[in-house]
């Protein structure tokens, strides 16, 4: 049986973890600063999370049983994916490169998920939402820094605005707009000074203008829904009358319907809301259903959507975006899991989904009164998932939504069980045994670091064959270029940026035998047949065979049709 020490060691593991994953970049040392950094960060969290979980004895098959067979199930078939992926394995384990939601990632967010409901205290969930708020402290004030031209990471920022540790405009106006409902709650928490009060909503003025520098709509779209659920359980909890509530939520779902309509370029909005990239959205989206659709009960491979979208995507697809705009991404969370494991693995997500929606909804009705910790838990997880549906599961983003959800479970549990029981039970737990304690301070302390090393090795391969080819890059040697393109893990973008340098500068038997090497290993992604067909030394007959799978892999593509 877990101590209350043994769980104040995860509740610090899920704390350093989810701030280290936000914050930590590696512009210094590699061609893709953010993405397989975070994922080394986020598996070195789950890691350490397990090893805490095993040596603490926690007693994980206690748990809800919907929650035990719902997460169990989706890390079983998304183990499966990788059997049935026409994909070769390191990319559906460790991701795309620029993406890193492979099954290395999704096993790490399930970890730190079963681990955050495993708290048992008010004060530990504290720990980790005050992780969160100083991830979010220290991007308002780096974005700060961006705005008034001091740039402390050594971008190649192409979008010509803030960034802060996410390398886009669109996941940092994401992550300050789930970080503003979380200090809008904090401001309405009546137990709070009126200097504290002050305090956050200052940080809330200052937080909400870099939302707008950002300029990414999907950052004002969560903070509204989110605010929409703060200020509701504010008023349920401060007015006696219903009509109040009954007033202001016909205003939020007016005002909800005519920013959908906006979006879709109806009505007075849509000059606010609109943008191209919602018609896009709307392609990526067909082809991930189309994907799902097409296998089932297998998918294509986790995060495998990239190699499949030419073929899955409509014919539509080339009138908006146009044949040559592609992504390796669905921009919905839910459709990208469906692309990437079928009906199995978006039930068994939607099934975790719903334990938690259960947990959300006592927390927001258990009472009247205003619970910060409860309605500020509810709010980010609801900002989460409305990130989810329009944008890319970045890591560290997801982190927190994985985090928050199960922090919701054990909350929700937490207000269920008497103090005085709690209390009891603690003060028997301390008088038992003190050997015994250290002892077990010892075991987890050692657990935790062998966790926390062991899936550091197993996540770094991406980083570090990254590393090696800027190095290579900056070196100006033939040798070192080619020994990193095909470094392990290997990665089709990579080695066809090798592929292409040398075809540049006449290297040709070398792009041959690397482009040889692409088609062979990633027979099933576009980029290294195109790049094939581009070669000078390959003959008639080898041109025609390459013309002939990009037709299979972009069948409705008319400039490769026989």
């Amino acid at each position: 049986m877990p101590t209350i020490s043994t769980n104040d060691h995860l509740a610090r593991a899920l704390a350093y973890g989810g701030f280290f994953t936000t914050i930590f970049v590696a512009a210094w040392w590699t061609v893709e600063p953010v993405n397989a950094p975070k994922m080394v960060a986020l598996a070195m969290t789950a890691g350490a999370c397990l090893g805490i979980l095993i040596a603490g004895r926690f007693e994980l098959f206690k748990m809800d049983k919907l929650l035990i067979i719902s997460m169990v199930a989706f890390v079983l078939i998304s183990m499966v994916t990788l059997l049935s992926s026409a994909d070769p394995v390191e990319i559906n384990l460790f991701g795309v490169g620029g993406r890193n939601t492979g099954l290395i990632t999704y096993i790490s967010l399930a970890v730190v998920f079963i681990s955050s409901v495993q708290l048992n205290s008010s004060l530990a969930i504290q720990k980790v939402i005050k992780a969160f708020a100083f991830a979010g402290i220290f991007n308002v004030a780096y974005c700060l820094l961006s705005i008034a031209g001091i740039e402390l990471i050594p971008w190649n920022n192409i979008y010509k605005t803030i960034l802060g540790t996410f390398g886009n405009p669109n996941f940092i106006g994401a992550f300050l707009g789930i970080f503003a409902v979380l200090t809008l709650a904090f401001i309405f928490d009546k137990n709070q000074s009126r200097k504290i009060q002050l305090s956050g909503f200052i940080l809330l003025s200052v937080t909400f203008f870099e939302i707008l520098e950002s300029n990414a709509i999907q950052g004002i779209v969560v903070f509204a829904l989110g605010a929409s659920i703060v200020i509701w359980m504010k008023i349920r909890s401060t007015f006696t009358r219903s009509i109040v509530e009954y007033v202001y939520l016909s205003g939020v779902i007016v005002s909800g319907i005519f920013a959908v309509l906006g979006a879709l370029q109806i009505g007075p909005l849509t000059k606010y809301i609109y943008k191209a990239s919602v018609s896009l959205r709307g392609e990526y989206w067909q082809a991930a259903w189309n994907m799902g659709i097409q296998h089932p009960f297998t998918g294509v491979g986790m995060d495998s959507y990239g190699s499949w979208f030419r073929r899955a995507r409509d014919t539509e697809g080339f009138l908006k975006p146009g044949a040559n705009v592609t992504t390796n991404a669905a921009h919905n969370v839910f459709l990208d899991i469906f692309a990437y494991g079928g009906f199995p693995l978006l039930i068994a997500y939607l099934l975790v989904i719903a334990v938690i929606a259960r947990s959300a909804f006592n927390l927001l009705f258990a009472s009247k009164n205003y619970d910060f910790m409860g309605v500020g838990l509810v709010a980010v997880w609801v900002c989460y998932q409305a990130q989810a549906l329009i944008s890319i599961n970045q890591i560290g983003v997801a982190i927190w939504g994985w985090i928050f959800g199960g922090l919701i479970i054990a909350y929700d549990k937490i207000l269920k069980l008497s103090r005085l029981e709690v209390l009891s039970a603690s003060n028997k737990e301390k008088g038992r045994n003190t050997k015994v304690k250290r002892s077990s301070e010892a075991g987890i302390s050692l657990a935790t670091f062998v966790g926390l090393i062991l899936a550091m090795l197993i996540a770094m391969p991406p980083m570090i064959a990254d590393g090696k080819w800027r190095n290579a890059m900056g070196s100006g040697d033939a040798k070192k270029v080619e020994s990193a393109a095909i470094s392990w893990p290997q990665d089709p973008v990579r080695l066809n940026e090798a592929i292409k340098i040398f075809a540049d500068n006449k290297l040709d038997e070398t792009a041959l035998k690397l482009s040889k090497m692409s088609t062979t290993k990633f027979s099933e992604h576009y980029i290294s047949w195109y790049s094939y067909m581009q070669l000078v030394n390959i003959t008639d007959s080898e041109r025609a065979y390459a013309r002939a799978q990009l037709h299979r892999l972009d069948p409705n593509n008319p400039e490769f049709k026989p």
